[in-house]
């Protein structure tokens, strides 16, 4: 095996060397190509949002299925049901249900919304899993989704849904790692990246009920989770990374129960909620 740099400090590693001589860092080995990456982490992210939008769907199928709001609409679950998964902002964060933080980045509000999003995941999700890996990857969608939502309930609380927090965390992330990385591979990735960023900002801007509070606060939070992760791709992911994502799915899944929970007797008693 060739010698390496060190991820923190750029110091030469040596091949029979298990840690930087300069800064101490252990040295990890890289992790295996792209074509050999397991995807599965990703797969199951899309699948729970594909889960949780037939659910949703399945709630009040009459609505979901009216074009109340026109032809876009069809295929927009009712707000209701949405409450009763997760749906973050508005009503549920007056009520203190902090974990629709959690939730909401795995809810949809319609069918060119899911498959939108899904898109975008997939494609970002395949670049980042393919440098960092893949259980990196869910912890960045799960946490960039806490600040995009944190920043949207602060500034606007409207209610809200969707993965686009979390697709805007994970540019802030690449953006970051571009910075660090450095040389033409950082700077075409950083080129590339904000391309898509600056896009995605006048989109949410023209468009009518993007949010773009949500955006801006998942990109902030990619910025400073690109930190935490390695300055060079290919570093392997250890034992705890993975057990650390499946646990924050699982916390995710939980938070749609407790949304459940608490809607149910809400919603039976008829309450108004906005």
């Amino acid at each position: 095996m060739p010698p390496s740099l060190c991820p923190r400090c750029g110091q030469l590693v040596g091949s029979n060397e298990m840690q930087c001589s300069r800064c101490g860092t252990k040295k990890m080995e890289r992790v295996r190509p792209t074509a050999a990456l397991d995807i599965f982490p990703l797969q199951l992210i899309q699948g729970i949002c594909v889960l949780l939008y037939i659910i949703s769907i399945l709630l009040n199928t009459e609505a979901a299925m009216s074009a109340r709001g026109g032809l876009l609409s069809i295929g927009s679950p009712d707000g209701k049901a949405l409450y009763l998964l997760g749906m973050t902002g508005g009503y549920a964060w007056n009520q203190g249900y902090w974990w629709t933080l959690l939730s909401a980045s795995f809810l949809h509000g319609g069918i060119l919304h899911i498959l939108f999003n899904l898109s975008w995941l997939n494609t970002l999700g395949k670049m980042f899993g393919s440098l960092f890996g893949m259980h990196r990857l869910v912890v960045l969608y799960v946490v960039t989704g806490i600040t995009g939502f944190l920043l949207s309930n602060v500034m606007h609380n409207a209610p809200t849904i969707g993965a686009s927090c979390s697709i805007f965390g994970i540019m802030g992330a690449l953006i970051t790692f571009s910075i660090r990385r450095g040389g033409e591979f950082g700077r075409k990735l950083r080129s590339q990246v904000w391309a898509w960023v600056i896009i995605g900002l006048v989109f949410g801007f023209v468009v009518e009920g993007v949010n773009n509070y949500g955006h801006i606060g998942g990109l902030l939070g990619g910025f400073a989770m690109g930190l935490v992760f390695p300055a060079r791709e290919g570093m392997a992911e250890e034992a705890w990374l993975s057990k650390l994502s499946y646990a924050l799915i699982f916390m995710s899944l939980v938070a749609v129960g407790l949304s459940v929970s608490s809607f149910w007797t809400v919603l039976q008693l008829s309450v108004p909620i906005r």
